[in-house]
């Protein structure tokens, strides 16, 4: 029984051993087999990597970038289209895909302006009810716009057969005005005249209208002299004005205005014996809007003019 039971230690001690050798011959095996698969993966996706960086070079070549941008212009995506035209003149100004870049922008911009101008007339149609207005009473007050138009010099202040002017300066123009202002009240505030241009869909506020007084009885009244009770609502109901704004010509020329009156005081007058005349209208507390729809000229605003 002794050598029996020694027999089987003995078998069970090989046992384990031969298994514990194929366990670590097994473990070993794999590790190598790891590592080897590991530099494959590596080998791979270095490959990958110049595989990306080759295709990236040929996607980024004019000759490429010009079929792409040609593309968007097929689709009708000309916003995409013009900012990958423009990628090109920018990236690649010596090529020749960069001319034919340039003819693509250029044609392209054209036809954005165009559907943008004519997106704006038909935005504008809702404002075309709007009825213009020379005779504006409120509050006693009473407005009588003689005359808006356009030109590069403002005249005001006349005395006799001389007057105040101011010329534009370059590249820009006045929108110019002559108005009446009749009054039941010996100092009123005076209503704002403002600029608008017509902005997708709505109305927005460019500036307001500066006054001036038209004409003086002579040269001792505009000095102040004495007085010209022709421009003091202390003694006179009606006043004559003239007013101006200097604006940019491309402003103008490239969107509809509007000339609108709010019915609001808006302008004070101010005595100061240091200017030239010593009586002038300045503004003040001109809570105007600086957007407008067509229901805000139900009340408060009313259009005089429009270009």
């Amino acid at each position: 029984m002794v050598f029996k039971s020694s027999r089987l230690v003995q078998t069970g001690l090989i046992v384990s051993l031969l298994l514990a050798i194929s366990c670590s011959n097994e473990s070993t095996h794999q590790k190598e087999l790891i590592t080897s698969l590991e530099l494959e993966l590596s080998q791979v996706k270095d490959s990958l990597s110049q595989c990306q960086n080759e295709l990236g070079r040929i996607k980024n070549t004019p000759e490429i970038r010009l079929l792409k941008a040609q593309n968007y212009e097929t689709e009708l995506d000309n916003a995409t289209a013009l900012l990958e035209y423009n990628d090109i003149i920018e990236k690649f100004p010596q090529s020749k895909e960069s001319i034919e870049a340039k003819n693509a922008s250029d044609r392209i911009q054209r036809v954005m302006e165009g559907d943008r101008i004519a997106a704006e007339k038909r935005k504008a149609l809702k404002f075309n009810g709007l009825k213009k207005k020379t005779k504006i009473t409120y509050e006693g007050l009473s407005i009588g716009v003689e005359k808006i138009w356009i030109g590069s010099r403002w005249i005001f202040d006349s005395y006799g057969d001389r007057y105040f002017l101011r010329d534009a300066e370059r590249g820009n123009t006045h929108i110019l005005a002559r108005i009446s202002i009749t009054s039941k009240y010996k100092n009123p505030t005076l209503p704002p005249l403002l600029v608008y241009k017509l902005y997708n869909g709505q109305l927005v506020l460019i500036d307001k209208l500066k006054y001036e007084f038209r004409r003086w009885k002579d040269y001792g009244s505009y000095l102040g002299n004495y007085a010209d009770y022709g421009n003091d609502f202390n003694h006179s109901e009606t006043i004559r004005f003239s007013l101006g704004l200097q604006l940019e010509k491309d402003i103008i020329d490239n969107n509809p205005i509007y000339v609108v009156l709010k019915k609001e005081g808006c302008f004070y007058r101010d005595n100061n014996s240091y200017s030239r005349p010593e009586v002038s209208y300045k503004p003040a507390n001109c809570d105007n809007k600086t957007l407008l729809d067509v229901d805000d000229f139900e009340d408060d605003y009313v259009l005089v003019k429009t270009f």
